[in-house]
């Protein structure tokens, strides 16, 4: 009985090691935005602030065509996203900022 026990936790382990090592390895922080990209998203808060949520959001995307892991940018486009009413977008794109 110990034999088995022992036969299914070895499995277990073994199993939990080779499912850990197909999970992508996370950046801890996204490279930092140029001035350029400072600029946009600069503009994009502006556009926020003032409640034009489709005009911050398309700043962000900006940011986010040319620099995919922006991590401010995904930030600042899921709370406008949120502003807007949009939570389930606003969602996806914070998730996506984890990744």
């Amino acid at each position: 009985m110990r034999k088995l026990i022992f036969l299914i936790l070895a499995v277990c382990v073994l199993a939990m090691a080779v499912t850990a090592q197909k999970l992508p390895k996370p950046t801890l922080l996204s490279a930092p935005l140029s001035a350029e990209e400072t600029k946009i998203l600069n503009a994009g808060i502006v556009h926020h602030d003032a409640k034009r949520y489709d005009d911050a959001i398309a700043q962000y995307d900006k940011i986010l065509a040319g620099n995919a892991d922006a991590t401010i940018a995904l930030y600042e486009k899921a709370l406008s996203q949120y502003a807007k009413g949009d939570r389930e977008k606003a969602m996806e794109t914070a998730c996506r900022s984890q990744i």
